[in-house]
């Protein structure tokens, strides 16, 4: 049973851009970039985590 700890930094960075469509509707495009710093791996590997992510969505306001 291997316990390994390993510490890394993490960041996300994020950008949301509503535009309006019609009167109490709106648009939403939402981005998100999450990355962390290199860590080693059990197999002693450096490597790293990142991922990109896009939403779209729409408000309605009643």
């Amino acid at each position: 049973n291997l316990d390994v700890h390993e510490t890394t930094f993490a960041y996300q960075a994020g950008v949301v851009l509503g535009i309006p469509v019609a009167d109490n509707i709106m648009l939403d495009a939402r981005y998100r970039y999450f990355a962390t710093t290199d860590f080693s791996t059990l197999a002693l590997i450096n490597t790293n985590v990142d991922s990109h992510s896009a939403m779209l969505g729409l408000r309605v306001g009643l």
